[in-house]
């Protein structure tokens, strides 16, 4: 992306005081790994919307005491990040991240008395959107290296249909970054760099996929963010690939009880229309983001009957 992000601070000022005792409830169910408890709170909430705004804060961070001789010394403060990744469609599923990726991402931080961790797996889309909240709780603390009771779960395998297999695939690198005794703050990455991330990524997918591909410009990438914010700009950032490639004749939002789906209508080739159905769960992308893709979407028609033509259903996530 081209534009800087400022440093991202974990904190919780988008929950009002109000709700704060139900945000304690929803820590213990994360940290519990308990879905049945969270799914609880949510169908007693008296907002769906501000407890998809609490969910939002409290996932993908916690905090950890370091023990020495039966003394809590310091505390590990960790939060989960996302890097996202559109990749041209003939390079498939081929992309991981490699040891150079690994070594580059940790060098992002690494002035900051802070670490970066990650795995070599780059989830699609699909899959970031169908997470549950407290794996992500399982997954922090697996990446840090904690021993707890949290569930640790494997990302599903790609299962993109006809149509998504000839578009550019949204993807994202995921990892988590730590601090003692402070809050960790994500970087500014400066856009040549991401430049030169991208690039290294296109030729390790032309050398695993296909190797007669240009490599310039078939993988873009975007910032490493907090999770909450790295859904959207990873949204966006898709958005704007699928904009620039196709001709774009309408787009629908639709919310379906804690989700919004949206819809998107392309023209392919020869003429062929195709109709893009993405479901986004509120307690992943928030009010802000859903107001930041409603935004980039507007320049087209909104057709409000485009998503009766996709199936998808309505869930907490």
């Amino acid at each position: 992306m081209d534009h800087q992000h400022k440093e991202h601070m974990i904190n919780t000022t988008n929950v009002n005081a109000e709700p704060l005792g139900e945000l304690l409830h929803v820590y213990e169910a994360l940290r519990a790994g308990d879905e049945a408890r969270l799914r609880r709170l949510w169908e007693t909430t008296p907002s769906t919307e501000e407890f998809s705004e609490i969910l939002r804060v409290a996932v993908a961070h916690d905090s950890y005491p370091i023990v020495s001789r039966g003394v809590v010394r310091a505390h590990e403060h960790g939060a989960l990040w996302m890097m996202p990744v559109v990749v041209d469609p003939v390079h498939g599923d081929e992309l991981v991240v490699d040891m150079w990726m690994q070594r580059w991402l940790q060098a992002q931080v690494s002035g900051q008395r802070q670490k970066a961790t990650t795995i070599d797996k780059i989830p699609s889309m699909e899959s970031i959107l169908a997470l549950q909240p407290t794996h992500l709780q399982g997954l922090l603390t697996m990446l840090l290296g904690h021993d707890t009771s949290a569930p640790t779960f494997g990302f599903n395998a790609s299962s993109a249909g006809e149509l998504q297999r000839h578009l550019p695939r949204l993807r994202f690198i995921v990892g988590a970054i730590s601090r003692i005794d402070e809050n960790p703050e994500f970087p500014s990455m400066d856009t040549l760099e991401l430049q030169t991330f991208a690039r290294h990524a296109s030729l390790q997918a032309s050398v695993q996929g296909r190797g007669d591909v240009l490599i310039q410009d078939t993988v873009r990438v975007g910032e490493m963010l907090p999770f909450r914010d790295a859904v959207v700009a990873g949204l966006l950032l898709w958005i704007e690939e699928i904009s620039r490639r196709y001709e774009v004749m309408a787009w629908s939002l639709e919310p379906r009880m804690s989700v919004v789906h949206l819809g998107i209508e392309l023209i392919l080739e020869e003429c062929n229309h195709a109709v893009l159905g993405v479901p986004l769960p509120l307690w992943e992308v928030g009010r802000e983001g859903i107001a930041a893709v409603t935004d980039r979407c507007s320049v087209w028609k909104f057709c409000p009957d485009l998503l009766t033509s996709v199936p998808v259903s309505a869930k907490l996530s």
